[in-house]
C-alpha cells in the first residue's frame, strides 16, 4: 500500500508536468493535458508502485 501511494504521487507529478508542457492555452480545451495526464499518471504510478516489491530494512553500518 505504501509503495502504491508513493507511486501514485510520483506518477501524478510526472503526469502534471507532461500535461502542463503539452497544453495549448489558445486551443479549444486549454487545460486538457493537465486534466488527463495527471490522473492517468497517478493510476499508472499506483499500479507500478503496487507491483514493485517492498524491500526490508538493510543495515549498512552499525555503531558500536
Amino acid at each position: 500500500m505504501r509503495n502504491a501511494l508513493i507511486g501514485a504521487g510520483i506518477g501524478a507529478g510526472v503526469g502534471l508536468g507532461i500535461g502542463a508542457a503539452g497544453d495549448n492555452p489558445n486551443g479549444l480545451l486549454p487545460n486538457i493535458g493537465k486534466e488527463v495526464f495527471t490522473p492517468v499518471g497517478g493510476i499508472i504510478g499506483a499500479i507500478v508502485g503496487a507491483l514493485v516489491p517492498a524491500r526490508g530494512w538493510h543495515e549498512i553500518y552499525r555503531a558500536q
